[in-house]
């Protein structure tokens, strides 16, 4: 029996190619068409119909993260026969704008319009990179995260200097790192409850020493840094980009269009 079904598979992915899997097909087939239809390419600056239209998808979706995230997904073949494939994700403003619009609406929390301007007009835009395989032995699917370098016309681009922050939180992780997010915000009132109990040890030292209190020590800014940033300006519709994923000791080539990512 487990033959006869690891041979259905087997034809099933053949038959797929290096298209979207059935299951896979499902979930796109939830996007609007004027997103999954989109053309235009990466989006920089976000006008307000941009940002509606963005904020309208997230809220629509909130029960149905797939949907959102098989909308900025590109998937790349690895190994057709062993059903092995590579997951691109781009976080572009859009993107983020949708995860934060249904993070919203799931938690019924009134979005902040100050941040919802700070993540429309972002200047850097994240890409992660996965290697998906399948077990054959057990067809359970494992995901692990791969290197890569982006090419334009044959030449590395330079990874973005500076990891942008609101209010102490990086929005690549807050919004696409859950756990990571976590650890932050423990990190940050671990240390705000150091400072008070600093402060109020200092205060009664001070007191005692009938000495003037100077100012209280105030909260650093705290936040984590996130990987694979890259500059909008970096990214034109005349050149040609190419995704190189090393992965265990091999490199494996393609083209990245990015055409289709809002």
């Amino acid at each position: 029996m487990r033959h006869y079904l690891l041979l259905m598979f087997l034809l099933l992915t053949m038959l797929n190619g290096c298209a979207y899997s059935l299951r896979e097909q499902a979930i796109r087939s939830k996007i609007p068409a004027r997103i999954k239809g989109y053309q235009g390419g990466l989006q920089y600056l976000l006008q307000e119909d941009d940002i509606a239209q963005a904020v309208e998808f997230g809220k629509n979706n909130k029960n149905n993260p797939d949907v959102i995230r098989y909308a900025f997904l590109i998937k790349k073949e690895k190994s057709h026969l062993f059903s092995q494939s590579f997951y691109i994700n781009i976080f572009s403003n859009f993107h983020l704008l949708s995860l934060y619009a249904a993070q919203s609406s799931k938690l019924y929390e009134q979005p902040d319009e100050e941040y919802i301007k700070f993540l429309a007009n972002l200047d850097t835009f994240q890409i992660k990179c996965y290697e998906h395989t399948i077990d054959l032995n057990t067809m359970v699917q494992h995901s692990r995260e791969a290197p890569f370098i982006i090419l334009k016309d044959g030449v590395k681009i330079q990874n973005a200097a500076i990891s942008p922050s609101y209010k102490g939180q990086n929005p690549y992780i807050y919004l696409t790192d859950y756990r990571q997010a976590y650890y932050q915000e423990l990190m940050n009132k671990s240390v705000q409850n150091s400072l008070e109990y600093a402060n109020q040890l200092s205060k009664q030292y001070q007191k005692a020493l009938g000495v003037n209190s100077p100012a209280n020590m105030q909260m650093p800014t705290l936040t984590v840094t996130a990987d694979n940033l890259f500059y909008y300006k970096d990214f034109t519709d005349q050149a040609i980009y190419e995704i190189v994923i090393m992965y265990h000791n091999k490199e494996y080539k393609y083209s990245l269009e990015l055409q289709t990512i809002r």
